[in-house]
């Protein structure tokens, strides 16, 4: 098991479903969020290629 789905599977958020949640909540912006981490290399940033699916 990955250290990624280890962390899934006992609830703790990844950065980006993390901000995607305070982006719901209107404390930061989907662009603010590609801004980040588009150099974390979450396969965002260029496009908005999994923006509304990491829930």
């Amino acid at each position: 098991m990955q250290i990624a789905e280890a962390a899934q599977a006992i609830g703790i958020r990844d950065l980006r479903q993390s901000a995607l949640m305070k982006a719901a909540h209107g404390v930061t912006s989907l662009a603010e969020i590609t801004r980040v981490t588009k150099d974390e290399g979450l396969g965002i940033g260029e496009s908005d290629q999994g923006i509304g699916t990491a829930w």
